[in-house]
């Protein structure tokens, strides 16, 4: 059984595609050098917004997405075409749809010929790090690989939204600043910015009336089909900062666009992963840590003159958590196949136990904090034939 902790951390390198595309883990070195590169405070705490374009388009969920070329894009997430896939909406923290998670949490890459080898290094370096931190793997694509990453230089920074299927661009103008580069390959991951949880109003309040109406919707809650993760999150990687230098978007820059609910303004944080951005790509792509646990009913426990009775209702319930000491609970985020080894316990006339065991494969659909496994009536006596006694052990949950 696999544990499960939450995120990434980073490897990297100067580094080029393989000639022949032959399919290779990422284990090149940065320089130590890189690791200190740093640029201004206006990158840091500026994000790029998008105005809306002259074709929109209304997703189930209520919010409008703008098209741009041959896709969709609501801020720096792109979409495929709404009207072709049926999946493109938005989600919440993480896309709650599993078909949009890489299998195996492998994902593929490669590098457009525009990208020369310090912009590689920069994206190597951000992938090493997610890959060290929640065990996700970021392998070199070939001619074969049919769904992948293909990072290309541009004047935005900009990604699709989990797995899109064939081939998928993260677009990126700031390629010389790692996490930066990293928030958008969280959002391939199908992570979605932290302000648009759907609980967000407990903690932060968006100022409109300093947003242009045509941005509004790059601060629209997702209320629907999401999955909020744990506390919010004001060290997120995925959190905009409380000001932002885009005229096109701002009306006045000299004041804030979001604060905190106690009025205080919040930087936003492209220096480092946090603990929190590690839990939600560990939940999308690692196993929760897990219990199980027995509900008992007793339905009958005497003693008569004639045997000794013990009658109980059994539940069995597995119940995820996202911690090893069991305190925090959480929700699985796809299907998990949860294999159960059974053990029939028969007690014979004479007091002799019979043991059979059996093995049951059970799957756990997306959604759930605890499920039920399965349930029995156990029947314990001394000395009357047929009493029969069930338990189970996990063996195993993929």
């Amino acid at each position: 059984m696999k544990k499960f902790c939450f995120l990434l951390i980073a490897i990297i390198a100067l580094f080029s595609c393989s000639k022949d595309g032959s399919s290779d883990y990422l284990s090149a070195t940065i320089p130590s050098s890189w690791e200190t590169r740093s640029v201004s405070d206006s990158i840091f705490n500026s994000e790029h917004f998008v105005n809306p374009l002259s074709s929109s388009y209304t997703l189930p969920n209520g919010l409008i997405v703008f098209k741009e070329g041959n896709h969709y894009r609501l801020d720096d997430m792109l979409f495929p075409n709404p009207s072709n896939n049926g999946n493109a909406s938005i989600q919440g923290v993480i896309t709650s749809s599993d078909t949009r998670y890489w299998p195996s949490g492998i994902i593929p890459f490669k590098f457009s010929s525009d990208c020369n080898p310090l912009y590689q290094s920069t994206a190597l370096s951000a992938m090493s790090e997610l890959s060290d931190s929640t065990g996700v793997q970021f392998v070199l694509a070939n001619s074969t690989t049919p769904n992948y990453i293909m990072f290309k230089t541009g004047f935005s920074n900009r990604s699709y939204v989990g797995m899109l299927g064939g081939e998928q661009e993260i677009e990126l103008a700031f390629f010389w600043q790692k996490y930066v580069v990293m928030h958008e390959i969280m959002h391939a991951l199908g992570v979605y910015h932290e302000h648009q949880r759907a609980d967000r109003d407990s903690y932060i309040e968006v100022q409109y009336d300093n947003l242009y109406h045509s941005s509004w919707n790059n601060f629209a809650k997702q209320t629907t089909n999401s999955y909020d993760l744990g506390d919010f999150n004001f060290e997120s990687i995925m959190l905009y900062a409380s000001r932002s230098t885009d005229r096109d978007v701002v009306i006045d820059i000299t004041e804030p666009i979001m604060l905190k609910t106690d009025g205080t303004e919040f930087p936003a944080n492209r220096q480092y992963l946090s603990q929190g951005d590690i839990q939600a790509v560990r939940t999308i792509y690692g196993n929760p840590y897990v219990d199980l646990d027995t509900a008992i009913e007793i339905i009958r426990d005497e003693i008569t003159a004639t045997d000794e009775y013990y009658i109980a209702d059994y539940e069995w319930y597995i119940r995820f958590y996202q911690d090893s000491a069991h305190t925090v609970p959480i929700i699985n985020v796809r299907p998990l196949q949860v294999t159960l080894k059974k053990e029939i316990r028969t007690l014979g006339n004479h007091g002799d136990v019979v043991s059979t065991y059996s093995y049951q494969t059970i799957t756990i659909p997306a959604g759930n904090s605890s499920y039920l496994l399965d349930s029995h009536r156990n029947i314990e006596n001394y000395y009357e034939s047929n009493a029969t006694e069930v338990d189970f052990v996990l063996y195993s949950l993929n």
